[in-house]
């Protein structure tokens, strides 16, 4: 009966089978081998199964394409999380764009109010005539013509990337120090070196050879509080920005944010912050002046009812360390936080008074009471 079908029909029938289930069809008899073959049929799957439109042109063959790369690799598509970068981490992002997979690292700017910045680690890519998916080397630091991709089993296990041969780039100090400044700038523009940002390029340097990633989880539960979950960028001093995730566990007390990117003093995966109280903090003008006003008001706080649309005053105390400028003078609410704090190599961790600040659907910020300085915090994750 299949057979008597006409050939545009039997595409469209089969394209809604696995590739799995093409390659077994594919062995009843020429007929099924021949549609098997049949560029268009690839480019349905390729809907289907990666919601991406490809085109057969010349040099480019959906059905190799399929079969050699989006097949093989398709368990490493999504946005994953560092896990051998010590202290700090940092964000992977596998998408299939211009008839490749497309490996990018996602790195915050210097300003949170910048868009994130997307840098071509990998492309895996596959013509019409290859007999094999070729891995291309974009990245700057890791100098390796031979990367080995290892995708990972299920959804627990790791993604790596392998570069056996990895060498060094130069012995002259000159192109040494070049090399260098164009990494730092990148993350933190035009600043002056220090042993910070010397340490976080030579342990990014040093660990150039072995890359393994964890998917990093992003099934954020949408809630009524007046804290929008999500991925955020914020400020953290000489440390640079870094991201967090904010998660509620449907009331504002109980709010955290925790570090997806790190450093030495809160490495990643740990706490930067959490919501102690449930109640909203009604801190008048006169109490927001000065550090100290505001630490006397909070010994005895006075509070208000939340309720959406609400705008009460807002004011960074003058006394008080700007990461980066706030620039609101309302905000929607206030709540009393910990945060967390550690000396280097998060020694002594503890956490300290905090008031989390929340302005609207994608900005708060986190006043630090016993470090007198505030940062600010901007959603990111429709940016990913």
């Amino acid at each position: 009966m299949f057979d008597l079908l006409p050939p545009e029909l039997q595409i469209k029938i089969l394209g809604n089978v696995s590739a799995r289930d093409i390659a077994s069809v594919s062995q009843i008899n020429n007929q099924f081998k021949k549609i098997s073959y049949e560029e268009f049929l690839w480019i349905l799957l390729t809907l289907k199964d990666f919601n991406v439109k490809l085109t057969v042109t010349e040099k480019f063959s959906p059905r190799n394409f399929y079969q050699r790369v989006l097949f093989p690799y398709r368990k490493t598509i999504g946005v994953w999380q560092r896990q051998n970068l010590q202290d700090y981490s940092s964000l992977l992002r596998v998408s299939v764009r211009d008839e490749c997979l497309l490996y990018e690292e996602l790195i915050p700017p210097p300003r949170i109010q910048d868009p994130i910045q997307r840098v071509e680690f990998l492309r895996v890519r596959c013509g019409r005539d290859d007999p094999a998916a070729v891995i291309v080397n974009l990245n700057k630091l890791a100098v390796s013509d031979v990367v080995r991709i290892v995708a990972p089993a299920g959804l627990d296990t790791d993604l790596k990337v392998i570069m056996p041969n990895i060498r060094d780039h130069t012995t002259n100090p000159v192109e040494w120090r070049q090399i260098m400044q164009d990494f730092l700038s990148l993350m933190f523009g035009q600043v002056p070196l220090n042993d910070l940002l010397l340490m976080r390029f030579m342990k990014t340097y040093h660990s150039r050879a072995l890359y393994a990633y964890r998917r990093l989880q992003m099934n954020w539960t949408d809630s009524s509080q007046p804290i929008k979950p999500g991925l955020y960028m914020g400020t953290y001093g000489a440390h640079g920005v870094e991201m967090i995730s904010v998660t509620s566990p449907g009331s504002m007390k109980g709010t955290t944010g925790r570090k997806v990117t790190g450093d030495p003093n809160v490495p990643f995966n740990e706490l930067t912050f959490r919501v102690i109280e449930e109640e909203c903090l009604d801190v008048p003008l006169e109490a927001q002046r000065d550090m100290q006003e505001l630490s006397e008001f909070l010994e005895n706080p006075q509070y208000i009812h939340y309720q959406e649309g609400q705008k009460l005053d807002f004011v960074v105390p003058a006394d008080c360390l700007e990461r980066e400028a706030v620039g609101f003078n309302t905000c929607k609410g206030r709540w009393n936080c910990e945060c967390q704090v550690a000396h280097h190599g998060f020694s002594d961790p503890s956490f300290i008074r905090g008031n989390l600040v929340v302005f609207d659907d994608n900005m708060f910020a986190v006043i630090f009471l016993a470090l007198s300085s505030v940062s600010l915090y901007r959603r990111i994750t429709d940016e990913l």
